[in-house]
């Protein structure tokens, strides 16, 4: 699995016009070696892959670990004696590379002018999304790992909806519901939106201690589970008390939109298909309704991180084919009122589309 990502890398190469990549960003040596221990903050490890060779760079504290898990690469164990930058440029010379890219999202401007000044006789390329253009389309290994983390999060909603009760903060919804995910095996794919009544119209809202739940006030809860290193994504939003004709009109417009773009997601194999359509239809639905266009993107990819290709916007223009898995995630947000979001992780399929993530989206009142 890990060697057939690897050859498509090495042979995107030539297509890159280089003679090796260097590989900083974490997830991306996760993909490529089942390691997910490096660090997101520090570089504790980094791969240079030539066209027929990959080489992992990293201290003692992983040596075991990289020979246990990831023995078709070549370890390179680094420290004071062996930097970084030495012992890659012993493997420079060895496999001739000349043209080395770089992955300019993940790297400094400090870092890359840093080996420029090192390495004079080599050319450093910045490439864009190499690695991340290979992950747009996950395997069955990967899809499974995030089935998992899809119905680990509608466990945790299930769980959760039981302690919205008036007087509860915000931020203790949060914590229990992040708690629970942890509990139960999982991580957290990101930091959980918790937000009651008008904060609810804030889109990515951060949950607080002074906000508490009042009777009539919706709570919006958007929040992901991770399994194996694979995330999910969902949103949900329920009533404490009786909601208001408005809010109900509000929240059955937006999952008629969600709807509508879902619909219109599972015709991607039909010939004139074009991604960013799903995110005008859906406007175009609340606008029959009297609501405002969606104010974000209507969704994203998920996979290893939260947040990546491709992008699901009405400025994308990416294909989509079978083996992506995306968002789909209109929102409603009138200010100092309310707010509605509904979100599901969803799988892309030969035949159409399928839903992951199987938490009920008729308003639930509490």
């Amino acid at each position: 699995m890990f060697e057939s990502r690897i050859k498509l890398l090495q042979d995107s190469l030539v297509d890159h016009e280089i003679d090796g990549l260097l590989i900083t960003s974490s997830y991306n040596i996760a993909y490529l070696t089942g390691i997910h221990a490096f660090s997101l903050e520090e570089r504790e490890a980094r791969i240079i892959v030539s066209k027929h060779n990959i080489y992992l760079f990293t201290d003692a504290r992983y040596t075991q670990m990289v020979k246990e898990f990831a023995p078709f690469v070549s370890l390179i164990e680094i420290s004071g004696d062996n930097p970084f930058s030495k012992a890659a440029l012993e493997i420079l010379v060895k496999d001739k590379i000349k043209q080395l890219g770089f992955e300019e999202e993940n790297i400094s401007y400090k870092e890359a002018a840093d080996l420029e000044e090192k390495y004079v006789d080599i050319d450093f390329i910045p490439i864009e999304e190499a690695v991340e253009n290979i992950r747009i389309v996950k395997d069955s290994d990967e899809i499974e790992k995030i089935r998992k983390a899809c119905t680990l999060s509608d466990r945790g909603f299930d769980f959760i909806i039981k302690h919205l009760k008036p007087g509860a903060t915000e931020l203790e919804i949060k914590t229990l519901l992040e708690n629970f995910i942890r509990s139960e095996g999982g991580e957290i794919s990101f930091a959980s939106i918790v937000a009651f009544g008008k904060n609810a119209a804030i889109p990515h809202h951060l949950s607080t201690k002074d906000q508490r739940l009042k009777a009539n006030d919706c709570v919006l809860l958007d929040f992901g589970a991770k399994v194996d290193g694979y995330c999910s994504d969902m949103t949900r939003t329920v009533f404490v008390g009786k909601p208001t004709d408005k809010f109900k009109k509000m929240y059955l417009a937006t999952k008629e939109a969600q709807e509508v773009a879902m619909d219109y997601l599972s015709t991607h194999m039909k010939k004139g298909f074009e991604i960013k359509k799903a995110q005008e239809l859906a406007n175009s639905h609340l606008k029959t309704k009297g609501f405002p266009n969606i104010p974000h993107a209507i969704g994203h990819g998920v996979g290893l991180q939260v947040h990546e290709l491709p992008y699901v916007s009405p400025y994308a223009d990416d294909d989509l084919v079978p083996g992506m898995v995306i968002t789909n995630e209109p929102g409603v947000y009138i200010p100092n009122q309310y707010g509605v979001r509904i979100e599901d992780t969803v799988l892309i399929t030969q035949n159409g589309v399928e839903v992951l993530t199987k938490s009920p989206k008729n308003l639930i009142v509490i």
